[in-house]
């Protein structure tokens, strides 16, 4: 995390909230809802390793699987969209299961279509 980012975003929280809208990604206040949503999903992510070093480790370890790939497919025409469905799908999958799927299983590119 950036020293600007983490100054604005975390050490003046309270200041910034319900200021700032990211235009054409998300326009929304911080409402009592919202904080009660993001505590949810931050608990959760911690549950999962989100701050340690796990999720750091096999988010790595799929960006490099992706990385592969768009090399070898650097010659012919690809749909991003669905390597990187996959790639979140696989970072997901691994730290829930312990297993992350290869980008050819067709069973698991069906699943994540139904899901991107």
């Amino acid at each position: 995390m950036s020293p600007d980012f983490k100054q604005l975003f975390v050490n003046h929280n309270s200041d910034t909230a319900g200021h700032i809208t990211f235009s054409g990604i998300a326009d929304m206040t911080y409402s009592e809802e919202w904080k009660k949503q993001r505590n949810v999903a931050m608990r959760i992510l911690r549950s999962l390793g989100y701050g340690r070093h796990t999720i750091e480790k096999k988010t790595i370890e799929e960006a490099k699987m992706l990385h592969d790939i768009l090399r070898k497919r650097s010659k012919e025409p690809t749909d991003p969209d669905e390597l990187l469905g996959i790639s979140v799908s696989n970072v997901i999958c691994s730290l829930l299961y312990g297993h992350r799927y290869d980008h050819h299983d067709e069973e698991f590119q069906a699943l994540t279509k139904v899901c991107i």
